[in-house]
């Protein structure tokens, strides 16, 4: 953590000139790189009256239009990277929004106008050991189209006395993709792939250097140590700011593991969105980013022991998962052993 008197030096990282520091832990020199330095964290709109632009999933918390009711007019995923993609396409959907009614216009998408809208969350399950990391679709969406667009700056323009002020905060970073966080709660942050698509004010995202995989950061952010340092020495309660989380010292040189580890993680999330990543990938991510920071075993054990303190229900609930995996592990490799002995016995016999 040492950022007072450790040797730094300037290096360009995805075309900055970004500070460098060494420190030596455990006799090995480990060179570190703040969050801050390689990304931009950003929150976004501040919507006066949410039940007017917003949908949700039934199941979500809150009160707004189910989606379920607006399934044809939902942007899919090839609209979106058709804005990420398109930095004039993308000017003019946040300028004007999407329209809804004309073909010829460069903004019509079959009708389609409801975006994504990172609006923060990502509820826990502690007592089954999950936590909203990697992938989490979002529960909720907003009305991109015209009259929205239009209404929404309408309400922008309104003096700062006004109630129900809406706030476009870092407009250019909508239809953009990072990585969205949790700022608020127990288990906060919990960092997950961002939506593409509008950020809200409680919903902010971390935006990477292009020069670094989005994919090696986010492994690295989910870890234990890194919720040691953020949660031991930099900010303390349930928060999760951007200017605290920017000071997260990240080590520079990682295993191109974690990378591959956390897409199989994201991968298979597509397939069961509450995949049980904890006892299996992630614990190969830990192990790796323990290595990267040089902390021996004296150092880990300290980790380990600052997480099951902190968040008693959560580990415990991971230490039942873990062990049952190892003893599935354990019973399949004791079937698959037996048969093959009955198979070598078989072909003995006759």
């Amino acid at each position: 953590m040492n950022d007072t008197n450790a040797p730094v030096r300037h290096e360009t990282i995805g075309g900055d000139r970004v500070p460098i520091r060494t420190v030596n832990l455990n006799e090995h020199d480990v060179r570190l790189i703040k969050l801050g330095d390689i990304a931009e964290i950003k929150q976004g709109l501040t919507i006066g009256d949410n039940k007017a632009f917003l949908f949700q999933n039934p199941e979500a918390h809150g009160s707004y239009r189910s989606i379920d009711d607006f399934q044809e007019f939902l942007l899919t995923e090839n609209d979106l990277e058709r804005i990420r993609s398109d930095e004039s396409l993308r000017a003019e959907v946040l300028q004007y929004g999407i329209s809804k009614d004309d073909t010829k216009s460069m903004r019509y998408f079959g009708r389609r106008y409801i975006a994504p809208f990172d609006k923060g969350g990502g509820e826990s399950d502690s007592d089954e050991g999950w936590m909203p990391n990697y992938y989490v679709p979002t529960n909720y969406y907003i009305d991109w189209s015209e009259w929205a667009v239009k209404d929404l700056n309408r309400r922008a323009n309104f003096s700062s006395g006004v109630s129900g002020k809406t706030f476009f905060r870092n407009k250019d970073y909508y239809f953009c993709r990072g990585l969205s966080y949790s700022f608020r709660g127990v288990y906060a942050p919990t960092f997950r792939l961002g939506s593409g698509g509008i950020i809200d004010v409680n919903g902010p995202n971390i935006f990477i250097s292009d020069a670094l995989p989005t994919t090696k950061i986010l492994g690295i952010l989910t870890t234990k140590v890194l919720k040691a340092f953020f949660k031991g020495y930099i900010q303390h309660t349930v928060a999760s700011d951007a200017e605290p989380l920017a000071e997260v010292p990240l080590p520079l040189i990682v295993s191109n593991e974690i990378q591959k580890l956390s897409e199989q993680i994201i991968e298979k999330q597509h397939q069961n969105l509450r995949y049980d990543y904890a006892t299996h990938e992630q614990i190969e991510i830990d192990r790796l980013v323990y290595e990267a920071y040089g902390l021996n075993e004296v150092d880990i054990r300290e980790v380990e022991d600052w997480f099951a303190r902190r968040y008693p229900t959560l580990a415990a609930a991971q230490r039942r998962n873990l062990a049952a995996a190892q003893g599935r592990t354990e019973t399949q490799l004791i079937a698959r052993t037996t048969l093959h002995l009955l198979a070598l016995l078989f072909f003995i016999l006759n």
